[in-house]
């Protein structure tokens, strides 16, 4: 019976991590709500004000909470959790995203997560994924003598290639396909 107890246990971690594919009507939807959320930006500019006025240090710092404590990608996560616990901005923000399909911010931000996560795996090559590797077994006095930003770019490092190499092909290929970040880039 213990025995049995231990491969349930064994197994339980990548049933956690498991996630039904991406579908269109997620991806298409986040893109909807995002464009609707950017609009609030007008409306509310101190929220655009706190992400706009990062340091180096300040975005190092964000760089390392993009990262939950199981290695999973939380960026869009942490940014609805701020926008999220503005007090005049949050009925706004609940109305956007469930209008557009979702049963609530963390919802829309696992999404989020997922669609940027599948975004970057997409957009890497083999060649970056095997640097990340090289930067994870670099010795603690070489990265050292790496200057301050750069240091903490390599330290995350392998916790992108991770992330990276987790996503399903099923979501790079209908990230590739929707392009769904070009919206924003105008």
């Amino acid at each position: 019976m213990l025995r049995s107890i231990f491969i349930i246990l064994a197994f339980l971690p990548g049933l956690a991590f498991a996630a039904d594919p991406l579908t269109r009507a997620e991806v298409e939807n986040f893109v909807k709500a995002s464009e609707k959320l950017e609009e609030l930006s007008g409306k509310y500019p101190e929220l655009e004000e706190e992400f706009d006025n990062y340091d180096m240090d300040d975005a190092m710092k964000m760089m390392d909470q993009m990262f939950a404590s199981d290695g999973s990608f939380q960026m869009f996560s942490v940014v609805m959790k701020k926008v999220s616990d503005h007090p005049k901005a949050k009925g706004d923000v609940m109305r956007i995203v469930k209008s557009n399909g979702f049963k609530s911010t963390d919802h829309f931000a696992k999404v989020g997560d997922r669609i940027m996560a599948a975004e970057m795996a997409s957009e890497m090559s083999k060649d970056d994924l095997e640097q990340m590797r090289m930067l994870a077994q670099m010795p603690e006095s070489q990265l050292n003598m790496i200057p301050g930003p750069m240091r903490a770019m390599a330290q995350i490092a392998p916790k992108i290639a991770a992330v990276v190499e987790s996503v399903p092909a099923s979501d790079k290929k209908l990230v590739k396909e929707l392009k769904p970040f070009d919206s924003f880039q105008n």
